[in-house]
């Protein structure tokens, strides 16, 4: 597994094949943070109330608290905390967008209340883009499309940067059908958009099942092919991904970059075989890529051990 591991890793390094990579790497950071022990952080809730966390005399400890009950998910005592907040700061609208980001996160219960937030927010500061963003989010999750996209672009016409509303956009581009650019700007945003990864992931499949049901058609060329490929390895449909970039690489037999994305995916569902064949089709394409040779080599090792010692594997 090591082995496969770092020769995946290697294969989305190159050029396009970064962003890919990125994904990958904070699926990584996600599942060591899952794997804390919820013990541990339920010791330290009732740790933090017997230290009088909970009657908010002390800012650290306070926040340490809203922290922890964030990490354990208990996103309606986070936005309780932030309201007894506001009892003392009441004009203190970070506040306010951080107890409607917690109502966000509830669910239903927590949605008008988040709505609310947000709105109050931006009555008295029309220009704080965090609240805007968040009440993008909110819109986009509650189905309001055309009212999430006018508040993405509001808040990208104010910060062109922004990562959330970038994400946003991207997303909304693929229920549209506009494939290569929504993969172009998730490309762009990298990995700065790590931590967002789990919503955007939620937000794409949903995107992409809605473009699908819709007839899915985009014209036959290579780019739309390699931009579709890409945008399912997003959404964590690997399956449906190999096809579409294998696709993109009968239409451009010279696209090495996409060759190299589909010998990354074999990989990852335990086909050596082909990945190998793969490599050596982007080789021939672009023979100047010493880490994509050097990973072929080690794949042909591994292959050649395998048929050598069946106990290991069958060679696929």
């Amino acid at each position: 597994m090591r082995f496969l591991t770092a020769i995946v890793v290697l294969a989305l390094l190159p050029g396009a094949m970064a962003s890919d990579m990125d994904i990958q790497a904070s699926e990584t950071a996600l599942e060591a943070g899952v794997a804390e022990d919820r013990g541990v952080l339920l010791e330290r809730k009732r740790t933090l109330e017997q230290q009088g966390a909970l009657d908010g005399t002390d800012a650290e400890k306070q926040q340490e608290y809203i922290d922890t009950l964030d990490a354990l998910g208990y996103y309606d005592l986070v936005a309780e905390q932030y309201e007894l907040k506001l009892r003392e700061r009441p004009d203190d609208l970070s506040l306010l967008r951080a107890a409607g980001e917690a109502w966000m996160k509830v669910g239903p219960y927590g949605r008008e209340k988040a709505f609310d937030a947000f709105n109050a927010v931006l009555a008295q500061d029309d220009n704080d883009m965090e609240a805007r963003v968040l009440l993008a989010c909110l819109l986009h999750r509650e189905g309001l499309y055309d009212q999430a996209r006018d508040h993405y672009e509001t808040v990208l016409d104010a910060a062109p940067e922004h990562v959330r509303a970038r994400l946003g956009k991207a997303v909304l581009l693929v229920r549209d059908g506009q494939i290569q650019e929504a993969s172009a700007l998730f490309d762009a945003v990298g990995a700065a958009g790590q931590q967002y990864d789990v919503e955007t992931r939620i937000m794409l499949r949903k995107a992409l099942f809605v473009f699908e049901r819709r007839g899915g058609w985009f014209q036959d060329t290579a780019p739309n092919h390699a931009a579709y490929s890409r945008l399912l390895y997003r959404g964590g449909r690997i399956t449906d991904a190999v096809p579409a970039a294998q696709r993109a690489v009968t239409l451009a037999p010279d696209d090495y970059a996409t060759w190299n994305f589909m010998a990354a995916m074999q990989l990852q569902i335990g086909n050596l075989q082909r990945a190998e064949e793969a490599y050596g089709r982007s080789l021939e394409a672009n023979p100047d890529q010493p880490d994509i040779e050097a990973t072929r080599r080690q794949l042909i090792m591994e292959l050649s051990v395998r048929e050598q010692n069946p106990a290991l594997g069958p060679v696929r």
